[in-house]
């Protein structure tokens, strides 16, 4: 599978937009990556996490992402602990650095293809999405309308 993504990037890249100039690749935004995480839940049973989702994000999206950059939003999130684990605790079975929510990466793109809260949000409640995974309060929401750190451009 990773071939044919490769495979797909570099067509993009060498076609040039007549208009812009710029690549298919450097006007678009491709996600390739897994609804699910890998991470060791610690919650046995369910080995399908929604934590620790690997994904890779390619083109700018006419400039509105800053590409090239290696983030890691597990450092990003609240330590949580447990009755169990204190926070010198090393167990991979206790919560650790959970990150920032999923919302966030496709508000990100949301925004970067120029939509805004009112084009996303169903109801009078804020943000993109379920948040209802967070009954163990790993994220830390803020408003429910910020894009990823570091991840958009500032131009």
């Amino acid at each position: 599978m990773g071939q044919q993504v490769a495979r797909l990037l570099e067509n993009l890249d060498v076609v040039e937009d007549p208009e812009t100039g710029r690549t298919y690749l450097d006007n678009s935004i491709v996600l390739w990556g897994s609804e699910l995480g890998v991470w060791g839940d610690p919650f046995p049973e369910n080995r399908h996490s929604s934590m620790d989702m690997p994904l890779l994000l390619a083109g700018d999206g006419g400039g509105a992402i800053t590409p090239g950059n290696l983030l890691d939003f597990r450092s990003m999130g609240t330590r949580k602990l447990t009755p169990a684990c204190d926070e010198n605790c090393t167990s991979p079975y206790y919560l650790p650095w959970l990150g920032r929510p999923y919302n966030e990466l496709l508000i990100s793109i949301m925004l970067a293809f120029g939509l805004g809260p009112v084009d996303w949000e169903a109801s009078a409640e804020p943000g993109f999405g379920d948040y209802g995974d967070n009954f163990r309060n790993q994220y830390t929401l803020g408003n429910k309308r910020s894009p990823l750190p570091l991840l958009m451009s500032q131009s």
